[in-house]
């Protein structure tokens, strides 16, 4: 049977919710299925990361067996304003193409709900960006899906690269 998560997160008008747990690992052989739900009211604000590591490529595994089926959502008032799903086997093409994983072992979304300066994604994006992160392997994009929504996607091969890149 596969291994099981479901968490559901409700944060009411005025709540502020911080969601950073630590990396996922992915191990060879690996039957995942994780869906992780938030749901935001009024001018609830959250900042949040999920970050998967394919294996663990310092004891030379790597993800080559198993399953991985992954959810999150995100709804402000009630409307889905985010989703990201993932479901792909091991030897899934996903995990090696561009539009995908692009050959790395890491992948971290980031994101932060609340009112935030338009200077902030140009600002994000320098960070995420920067010829620090790039010589770690790093790749990041950030976007503005919505006024009050920035999110970032990080590929890396190395989950501390990524995790300090979504520190900052």
């Amino acid at each position: 049977a596969p291994a099981r998560s479901n968490s559901l997160l409700r944060v009411a008008t005025g709540g502020l919710l911080e969601w950073l747990p630590h990396p996922a690992i992915v191990y060879d052989g690996a039957r995942v299925e994780q869906q992780v739900s938030f749901e935001l009211s009024g001018n609830a604000r959250m900042i949040g990361w999920e970050c998967l590591v394919l294996g663990r490529a310092a004891m030379g595994e790597r993800f080559r067996r198993g399953s991985l089926r992954q959810r999150l959502s995100l709804r402000l008032d009630g409307k889905l304003a985010w989703v990201e799903q993932t479901r792909a086997d091991a030897d899934d093409r996903l995990f090696a193409s561009p539009l995908g994983w692009r050959g790395h072992c890491v992948s971290a979304s980031v994101w932060a709900v609340g009112p935030a300066p338009q200077s902030l994604l140009g600002e994000w994006r320098e960070i995420l960006q920067g010829s620090e992160r790039r010589s770690e392997g790093l790749e990041a994009v950030a976007t503005r899906l919505a006024p009050d929504l920035l999110l970032a996607r990080l590929l890396a091969d190395d989950a501390e690269a990524a995790m300090s890149a979504a520190r900052e």
